[in-house]
């Protein structure tokens, strides 16, 4: 996969599964590699703001209200541009105080 890491596929019949391997172990190493450059970006600005959990494909963040305008940006930046990935990617923040009342974040 991207990170270099191998997955033998012996039976033909399963070839399936090593395009599988590819796409999400790929997409798992980008949601990983992304977690680690927010938190760097956040250190290294002394935000308050910090990245809490990883779920499926989402990086949640606890961000205190007077931050929020300040560090969405960057963060949205740094989850969509991976240099070395010539496919657009997407990060769609939103914003709530829960999962159920999360909605779009609009600047």
């Amino acid at each position: 996969n991207i990170a270099g890491r191998h997955n033998r596929i012996t039976d033909p019949k399963f070839a399936y599964k090593g395009v599988n391997y590819l796409i999400q172990g790929g997409t798992a190493d980008m949601l990983k590699e992304a977690a680690v450059e927010c938190k760097k970006y956040l250190v290294a600005k002394r935000f308050e703001t910090r990245p809490i959990m990883m779920v499926h494909d989402e990086i949640d963040f606890l961000v205190p209200d007077h931050e929020v305008d300040l560090v969405v940006p960057p963060l949205k930046n740094i989850m969509e541009n991976f240099p070395w990935c010539r496919v657009p990617i997407l990060a769609e923040p939103e914003i709530g105080q829960s999962w159920g009342e999360l909605d779009e974040w609009k600047r």
